[in-house]
This record gives C-alpha cells, sequence and structure tokens, in this order.
C-alpha cells in the first residue's frame, strides 16, 4: 500500500510538471515569439549587396575582382571568394561587413577560397561588432575575448554559433592566422532583434511619486538610468542577453502596505534564453540592494 501510495504522488507530481512545461510553452507561443535567432542574414543569397563590403586589401591589388564582396558561403563563380593581396604588410587585416540597420548576431560559417588548386583559407579569427557605438570583440562567458577556429582545406563549412550575442549595424572579421594567404567565404546568421519579455522590479524602499511618472523629472531619470545600468553590469556575460530598457515606472503595493516605485523593464534577448535570463533575474534580485528580493513578476509581449 505505501508502495503504491508512492507511485500515486509521482504520477502527480509527473502531471503537475508536464503542466507546468505546457503553460510556459504556451505562454511563449502566445507571446508572438519570432523563430529561432539562426537564420542566415543574407552573404549567400545576395541580400547583403556588394558596396556594403570592404576590405584592407585585395588579391593583385584588384578590389573589383578579389574584393571582399566575393566573401559569400558556398560561391562557386570564378572567383570563388575573397584573397587579400599576397605578402601584405599591414598587422591586423580585416573584413569589414555593413549591415545598414541592427541585427542580432548569433553565430557565423567560414569557407576557405573556393578553388582547391589555390589553397587558400583562414584558421583562426576574432569577429568584432558595433552598433551607435565603437567597435567591440565578441567575447566568451567569462567576458575574454573569443578566437574562433577557422578551416581546415577549401571547402568545408565551418559553423560556431556566438555564446553572446550581440546587436550589430557593423561587423568586422580580423584573421589571426591563414594557410598560404587569407582565401575566405562566409555567411553571417541571427534574426531582427524584435524579441523581449517584461520585467517588472520594485524598487527597495523608493516610495512612488508623481514625479516618477514624468521621464524628464529627476527622480525618473536616475531611478532608470541605475536599473538599466546594474542589470546590464549583471546580465552583459549571460549568453542570449542583449540589452534592456526601463518601459516606464508606476506604482505598486509593497510587502509593508506602502506604494513603492516599480521598473517594468523589456529584457530583449534571443527567443531560445528566455527562461535563462528569468532564472538570472531571480538571482540577481536576490543579489542586489536596489530592488525588492520578493517581488518579481514577469509579462510576455501579446499576453
Amino acid at each position: 500500500m505505501k508502495k503504491y501510495s508512492l507511485e500515486m504522488k509521482r504520477y502527480r507530481w509527473m502531471k503537475l510538471l508536464i503542466y507546468l512545461c505546457l503553460s510556459v510553452s504556451a505562454s511563449l507561443k502566445s507571446s508572438g515569439c519570432p523563430n529561432p535567432c539562426n537564420m542566415p542574414l543574407g552573404l549567400a543569397n545576395g541580400l547583403i549587396k556588394d558596396e556594403q563590403f570592404s576590405s584592407f586589401s585585395a588579391h593583385n591589388d584588384d578590389f573589383e575582382t578579389y574584393g571582399a564582396h566575393r566573401a559569400r558561403l558556398n560561391l562557386t563563380r570564378w572567383p570563388p571568394g575573397y584573397r587579400a593581396r599576397k605578402n601584405f604588410s599591414e598587422k591586423t587585416p580585416w573584413i569589414r561587413i555593413d549591415l545598414q540597420r541592427g541585427l542580432t548576431i548569433t553565430g557565423i560559417a567560414t569557407q576557405g577560397y573556393g578553388d582547391a588548386s589555390v589553397a587558400e583559407w583562414v584558421t583562426s579569427y576574432r569577429l568584432m561588432y558595433a552598433d551607435k557605438q565603437d567597435f567591440d570583440y565578441f567575447k566568451d562567458i567569462h567576458g575574454k575575448l573569443l578566437v574562433l577556429k577557422g578551416n581546415k582545406d577549401s571547402n568545408k563549412i565551418r559553423r560556431h554559433d556566438l555564446p553572446v550575442p550581440a546587436v550589430a549595424s557593423k561587423l568586422m572579421m580580423e584573421p589571426i592566422t591563414w594557410h598560404n594567404n587569407i582565401g575566405l567565404r562566409m555567411e553571417i546568421y541571427g534574426c531582427e532583434p524584435s524579441y523581449y519579455f517584461e520585467a517588472w522590479l520594485m524598487f527597495h524602499n523608493i516610495t512612488f511619486t508623481l514625479s516618477h511618472m514624468n521621464t524628464s523629472s529627476d527622480e525618473y531619470i536616475q531611478s532608470a538610468s541605475r536599473a538599466t545600468e546594474e542589470i546590464h553590469s549583471y546580465f552583459n556575460k549571460v549568453g542570449g542577453y542583449l540589452y534592456n530598457e526601463v518601459l516606464r515606472l508606476s506604482p505598486q503595493p509593497s510587502p509593508q502596505i506602502a506604494t513603492f516605485a516599480t521598473a517594468e523593464i523589456a529584457i530583449h534577448c534571443t527567443e531560445s534564453s528566455v527562461l535563462l535570463l528569468i532564472a538570472k533575474l531571480k538571482s540577481f534580485i536576490g543579489e542586489t540592494d536596489l530592488f525588492e528580493s520578493d517581488y518579481l513578476k514577469i509579462r510576455y509581449p501579446g499576453k
């Protein structure tokens, strides 16, 4: 009888877990989530135009024939890829792509120059990004500079998912090592930076006043800036997190009965990272002095 009772308890727990999983899944679907953020962004299919590419050099200084605009994954038409000038003197070679708008960048794939008789390919490289500020390097989840392994032959594709995605309107590849010469074809992966969820966080011991409704007031600016900075500092190395913004400050009843100011914050991220980020948010409010540790509400757009 005891064994039967134990079995029934396990069965009920399993039913509860399944229900919770289905509920979370339904919430995400109803929020209008986009497709997974790993779509090719237009190098191979030509959506990124030739004039959006640039590079530090080209084979025989012939940018029109061998320039960076030939660095398109699976390109087979002659010349099948980008080639740098041989025996160049530049210490930091680069290939740049101007995306012309902010896109979420989550991955990259490379091939060597498509003529096996030439035998040129990049064996390691760094990747940089910029949006509204200076270029910065993609990093790993520990904040260390990300060095990506390249190719071992002319045609095999090597793809990497970036551990910490970023929103970028410009990208720059810096080859570090190569075989014979820099020869390259590539694709960038990601999506439009449209997905976010809302987190409601209550400020610790800050009573709500009418000034918190005025986005030009000192109270609003100081509170919103501090919330944005602390959250970004905590999350900027978490995979899938992109950035956050305060949508508004609102009054909410606190456990102490007083009405405290609450920040309604949009957490912009990749769709696949949302559950991880919510778990991190729970840890964050338990560690920070800025917010109440027992108040967190999550909302999904469209619900």
